[in-house]
């Protein structure tokens, strides 16, 4: 049940970004909503293995269902993200936030790294359009410095460029993730142990 919630409130986090991107341009600063969660999952000593990966099977095909990313990749890329982040025993959770934020940039930037070049090397459309433009203050200040049209703002810049910003904005979302997934699993505790009185 307990994981339903959490496929739920990831459900919830996709929305809440498509609605806020209709509004404001984020790009290149796109999080990976899903991300915080898979990382969550594998330091919580409550998640077991099996249980684990299955609901980080389901987040990645529900990553690539929401994101229109090749199908399979999301799903493999968190997938091995969950064991690796679980064999190595990372204490995210017990740090504080500037140690939360920092860790999960730089995960989430490895992993859209990662994404990146099994796109590159296995030739399947990439995880995100590299012909776009950047979108809002971001794209005018880089064509106000760099001039209209400049090779800078495109290619293999624009893509380092958009795992770097997807990194950051992945690590400035994950406290609020991790706060919501303690949250839910402090009342599925609480639910399956109930204090008895007297």
């Amino acid at each position: 049940m307990r994981f339903l919630l959490h496929l739920s409130l990831v459900f919830i986090g996709f929305l809440f970004e498509s609605g806020l991107s209709s509004v404001v341009p984020l790009r290149p600063f796109v999080p990976m909503i899903a991300l915080p969660f898979v990382l969550y999952h594998g330091v919580s000593p409550n998640t077991g293995l099996l249980p684990g990966s299955f609901f980080v099977f389901s987040l990645g095909v529900l990553n690539e269902a929401m994101s229109g990313e090749a199908r399979g990749l999301s799903t493999f890329v968190f997938l091995v993200c969950f064991f690796l982040i679980r064999a190595s025993s990372l204490k995210l959770l017990s740090r504080d936030y500037p140690f939360q934020i920092a860790a999960t940039s730089a995960i989430a930037t490895l992993t859209n790294g990662v994404m990146f070049a099994l796109c590159v090397i296995f030739e399947l459309p990439p995880p995100f359009d590299l012909e776009m433009p950047i979108d809002g203050w971001i794209g005018s200040f880089a064509e106000l410095i760099l001039g209209k049209g400049s090779m800078l703002l495109s290619g293999p810049i624009e893509s380092l460029l958009g795992m770097f910003a997807g990194g950051i904005a992945t690590g400035m979302v994950a406290p609020f993730a991790y706060a919501a997934a303690s949250r839910i699993e402090a009342g599925w505790r609480a639910s399956r142990h109930p204090i008895r009185e007297g």
